[in-house]
Parts: structure tokens; C-alpha cells; sequence
């Protein structure tokens, strides 16, 4: 966030972590073929760690790590103000281990584990450990807090248990499977399971939406440029989100994108309007593409390109003013998690492809497994795909091969098909997919 003399706006030429890097500046690295630039997240992250210790002493009275949200050059958590009590935001901890997870998962460089890493695995955890209040065999976020956001009718915006702040505690206990994984050490999975085993389930609002706040004592404030509670299906989707069993949650996440969608286009101009925010167009994006649901996807492609991006090629904060960079970050990635998805063992092929893209190629993009897409290109008729495994990502290779899903019903041909599943080769192999039925439903 770039500093301003003049406090208007009120930023301090620091890393903020409560989206800005992480849906900003850093999103599009890993996606679009430059994962080793995500390492520079981790050297900033890695530096600090007796920092994160004092937080958590000082703040919450708890052991282990509390990274801070905001920082540069030191790791303290100081940054207070009652509108926006950053230091009671625990979620940066378990985001950092998303994002060096999918740097392995992408590369398969088991060396990113390294010892400080492996660290912050634990401290992260620790945290949530001793942080967390037990009550009827249930942990509870006490205090919690939505970035950056107040319930509606509310004094303050600090809550209890908030969806973000579970939803990132729940991913960084498969980020820090992996991550076990390639260090060879499985000695914290069993405590990562009793955590989120006790954690609280997610809430459908009383509007249909995914509740910001999972207690319903708090009621929802659609009317902000968060969507925070969307983590669930940014990376990849929260089992609760899959399945029969996650009809509903995938109904109310869709639900509060068109909701946040609806608002901003009621006014979208630069504040006092309500087209505020980059990063908040990539929160609603990214969960739109994960549901399959093309035209809110490219509804936040559109705004984020011609209302945030100039002639000059440089991008801005609301739309048009108050130069940032989260918008050049941003719209790559969104884009390529239109284009394709991945998860552990699973490769989702043109997920949200909208009916204004009705021809293309991209080359070039990387999916977990260590996957290259050396090319993707499609047509009215179906997609061909070259595909390769990295040799330094065999030991992430799923037993049986990767299951092949596309954003529509079809029929796959090649040499590393079998049935619905791929056998990625270390060179190169051509897969052809010739659609059988129209763009599927997903939510």
C-alpha cells in the first residue's frame, strides 16, 4: 500500500495481509507460470519469527505465532485503531501456508520446507491451539474480525468466530499436510485434524447468503468491499463446499457474489461510490469461477480492466483513482482460475469460460501436482490441453492418475487418458476434449 504524506488515504507504505498481497500484488505469480517469484512473500514472512511469538504473547496471551497484517520492516503486531483493530486478525498465519503450499504443490521443490517454514507450521497451530476458547467441545475465535468490516446495526467490528478466520484455519491444516509431506514429517497432522475437528461449522445467513459471521448474532453488511468469507473456495474448495453435502453453502456463496455484484453496479464510480477496492472484485471473482458461474466471473474481469487499469499500463486502488497494484496481480489470476483449476489429485479444465470467450489459447499456466500447461486452447466444439508433470513433482503425482473435470459434460481422447482420470507424463502429451452437452451447473 503506498504511503501518502498526506494520510488521505490513511495507508502506511507497508505489506497489508489481509488481501492486498495476497489477492493483490502476489495473486497472479503462481497461477500464470512464475511461482518462484512467490518465494519473495516467504523471505518477508520468514524473517520475523520471534516477532510473531510476541504477538501472540502480548495480544491473546497464547503461544506460538500471530503474524501481524500489516508490516515491512518489522514483524510486531502494532497496528491499532478502533475502526480497524487489525492486531486481533489471526488469519495471515494460515494464508501464508496456503500460498507456500501451492508454491510446492506447483513446483514440487520440497527444499521451500525448510526449517523456518516448519516453524511457522507449528506456530500457526499452536496458536489456534491456545488462542481459541473451548466451550462444549467447540473452539471459538474470541475476539475475531472480518477486514474489514462491521455487522450491520453493530457498535464495532470485533465479533466472535468469523468465516474467514475459520475457513483459512481449516485450508492451512491440508496446506500444512502437504507441506508435512514434503518435508517428511507427519508429526503435527493428527493435532491439525483435532483442530478443525472442533472448529465451528459454516452459516447460511438468514438473506441466503454465506454469513460473514458465523454466529447469528451478527447480521450481515453486504454493503462493503470485503468479501472475505468467500476464502472457502479461492484455492482449493473446502470439502464442506463439495458434494451433495455442499449444495447450500455453494447456493450462499453464489448468492453473495451476485449480492456484493448487485451492490457495486447500484453506484459504480469511485468513492463516495461504491467501486472501491480491486481486490475485493478478485475475492467475488475467484469464488465465482470456483462455482462454475461464468458471467459474475467476467462481470468482475470487465470492471477490474477497463475501471482500475490505465493507458499506462498502471493500476488503481477504486476505479480510475489512487494508484495500486492489486489490480495487476488480481486480474491475471482470476483470469487463469476462469481458464483452470486444480486441486491436489484434480484437474478442472475451462471452468467459467463465458459465452464472450467463445475461441482462445493461453499457454504457459501451472496447476497443483506440478502440472505445466504448455498450451489450452478451445473452440465452440471442445479444448485440447499439453500437459506435462514436472520431473521434480513425481512424489505429488496422485496413485490412479488425475481426475479430469471441465466446466462442461465431454468426451476426453489421448494417450494419457484413462477414463476420467490422466496419467501426466514428464514430457509432454496432448489431450483432446470434445464437449457432449452445454455448460454445466455447478452450484
Amino acid at each position: 500500500m503506498g504511503g501518502r504524506a498526506a494520510r488521505r488515504p490513511a495507508w502506511s507504505a507497508d505489506y497489508t495481509r489481509n488481501g492486498n498481497v495476497q489477492n493483490g500484488a502476489v495473486a497472479g505469480l503462481i497461477p500464470t507460470g512464475t511461482p518462484e517469484l512467490a518465494r519473495s512473500l516467504l523471505t518477508l514472512a520468514l524473517e520475523h519469527l520471534d516477532d510473531y511469538r510476541d504477538n501472540a504473547r502480548l495480544v491473546y496471551g497464547a503461544e506460538g505465532m500471530l503474524l501481524p497484517a500489516r508490516m515491512s520492516t518489522h514483524g510486531r503486531a502494532n497496528h491499532v485503531s478502533a475502526d480497524y483493530p487489525h492486531v486481533f486478525w489471526t488469519g495471515c498465519g494460515g494464508w501464508v501456508l496456503r500460498l507456500a503450499a501451492d508454491l510446492v504443490s506447483t513446483t514440487g521443490d520440497r527444499t521451500v520446507v525448510d526449517d523456518a517454514l516448519w516453524s511457522l507450521v507449528e506456530g500457526v497451530l499452536r496458536f489456534a491451539e491456545t488462542a481459541t476458547v473451548l466451550v462444549d467441545g467447540r473452539r471459538h475465535l474470541v475476539p475475531g474480525y472480518s477486514p474489514e468490516n462491521t455487522p450491520a446495526g453493530a457498535a464495532g467490528p470485533l465479533t466472535v468466530d468469523t468465516t474467514m478466520e475459520v475457513a483459512i484455519l481449516r485450508d492451512a491444516a491440508r496446506a500444512a499436510r502437504l507441506l508435512g509431506a514434503a518435508r517428511g514429517d507427519r508429526s503435527l497432522d493428527d493435532r491439525w485434524a483435532t483442530l478443525v475437528a472442533t472448529l465451528p461449522e459454516y452459516r447460511v445467513a438468514d438473506d441466503g447468503t454465506l454469513a460473514e459471521w458465523i454466529s447469528g448474532a451478527w447480521a450481515e453488511n453486504v454493503a462493503h468491499r470485503h468479501a472475505s468469507q468467500l476464502y472457502p473456495l479461492w484455492y482449493e474448495a473446502d470439502p464442506a463446499f463439495e458434494g451433495l453435502a455442499g449444495v447450500r453453502l455453494r447456493a450462499a456463496a453464489q448468492a453473495t457474489v451476485h449480492s456484493k455484484i448487485a451492490w457495486r453496479r447500484g453506484d459504480p464510480s469511485p468513492p463516495p461510490g461504491r467501486m472501491e477496492m480491486a481486490f475485493g472484485l478478485v475475492q467475488l471473482g475467484l469464488a465465482a469461477a470456483a462455482l462454475g458461474d461464468a458471467d459474475a466471473a467476467l462481470t468482475c474481469v470487465t470492471w477490474l480492466a477497463v475501471d482500475h487499469w490505465r493507458p499506462t499500463l498502471t493500476t488503481t486502488h477504486d476505479a480510475g483513482v489512487i494508484f495500486n497494484v492489486d489490480a495487476s496481480g488480481g486480474l491475471p489470476a482470476l483470469v487463469a482460475a476462469m481458464l483452470l483449476g486444480s486441486t491436489s489429485d484434480s484437474l478442472t479444465v475451462l471452468p467459467a469460460l463465458p459465452h464472450a470467450w467463445p475461441s482462445g489459447c493461453v499457454t504457459g499456466l501451472r496447476a497443483r501436482g506440478g502440472l505445466v500447461m504448455d498450451r489450452l486452447a478451445w473452440d465452440a466444439h471442445g479444448c485440447s490441453l499439453t500437459v506435462r508433470r514436472l520431473p521434480e513433482a513425481a512424489w505429488l503425482a496422485p496413485q490412479g492418475g488425475v481426475q479430469l473435470r471441465a466446466g462442461r459434460p465431454f468426451v476426453a481422447s489421448g494417450q494419457a487418458v484413462r477414463d476420467d482420470r490422466l496419467l501426466v507424463p514428464v514430457h509432454a502429451s496432448t489431450v483432446r476434449l470434445d464437449w457432449t452437452g452445454p455448460t454445466a451447473d455447478r452450484t
